[in-house]
């Protein structure tokens, strides 16, 4: 699945972000996450300074609310 993750530079609050530093990556979606609170597993640490993403496929925009190490090089956002 792919995620396009970004650097948001604005609060949170903020309806028009200042969004920065987007790169794309693939990951796997977990087994029953839900559409308001996906968890997407990714092999590259990159993922860790981002703070925001865009999921194509669900034509949705994500705050990253924390991204925990599942093993060495396995990240879940």
């Amino acid at each position: 699945m792919e995620v396009i993750f970004y650097f948001n530079q604005s609060d949170y609050r903020v309806i028009n972000k200042t969004l920065s530093d987007g790169e794309s990556f693939e990951g796997v979606l977990r087994d029953g996450c839900s559409l308001m609170n996906p968890s997407i597993e990714f092999e590259k640490a990159d993922v860790l300074r981002y703070n925001y993403c865009y999921i194509p496929a669900f034509n949705r925009y994500y705050s990253v609310q924390s991204i925990d190490c599942v093993r060495d090089g396995l990240w879940l956002v």
